[in-house]
């Protein structure tokens, strides 16, 4: 007996395929259209200095390369089946995210070198920031049929400090740590780079009164 095909999947597929942003579908798959391209990031994102803009542009260039093959694989096609345009993008946005991040990869020493290990690290999987693309580039249909496709649920409530796309007012003393605080609170997750809240809240402490 033939299995019935999901149905929320398939009128996601459809959604998905259709919605162009209102704009003329010259892209195949059409929502390829509404991606910003690297230009627009650059000139779009910021972060609280040089250092930051460049860990979060190539952040989210590199979350919207990757995305261009979960979409695709949300429809059942591999790497061999990628449209043209699939294939052009992903490369384009590769090099972008090398451009982006090239003034210190390598090129960093000290504490410096540490804090930008920890700055690339956190935007690449920065979730928060990537919906903050979505909001900005992407129709509100389209965002809702992208977590459908991703089967991750849509996220409520506002992008902790330091994952938006400009540096909050507020945030412009914040330091990483308390960035990553406030996002591992935000998404429920006890951690922070291996390390339990409480005992690095402690360590804080500690080191204050020192």
């Amino acid at each position: 007996m033939k299995s019935k095909p999901n149905i929320l999947v398939l009128v996601a597929a459809l959604a998905l395929m259709l919605t162009a942003h209102g704009q003329a579908q010259t892209t195949n798959p059409p929502y390829l259209a509404q991606f910003p391209s690297p230009e627009q990031i650059k000139a779009d994102v910021r972060g609280v200095d040089a250092m930051e803009t460049a860990a979060k542009q190539g952040g989210i260039i590199s979350q919207l390369r990757q995305l261009i093959s979960l979409l695709a694989y949300s429809q059942k096609r591999i790497d061999s089946q990628f449209t043209p345009d699939e294939k052009r993008m992903e490369p384009e946005y590769r090099s972008a995210n090398y451009f982006a991040m090239q003034p210190f990869v390598g090129k960093v020493t000290g504490a410096d070198k540490t804090r930008w290990f920890e700055l690339h690290t956190k935007y690449e999987g920065d979730l928060w920031l990537r919906d903050e693309v979505f909001k900005k580039y992407f129709t509100p249909e389209l965002r809702r049929t992208v977590y459908t496709m991703l089967k991750v649920p849509v996220p409520t409530g506002s992008a902790p400090p330091g994952s938006t796309l400009a540096p909050l007012a507020a945030a412009s003393n914040v330091s990483s740590t308390d960035s990553a605080i406030a996002s591992a609170n935000a998404v429920r997750d006890r951690t922070v780079a291996g390390m339990e809240l409480g005992k690095l809240l402690r360590c804080r402490i500690i080191l204050s009164e020192m």
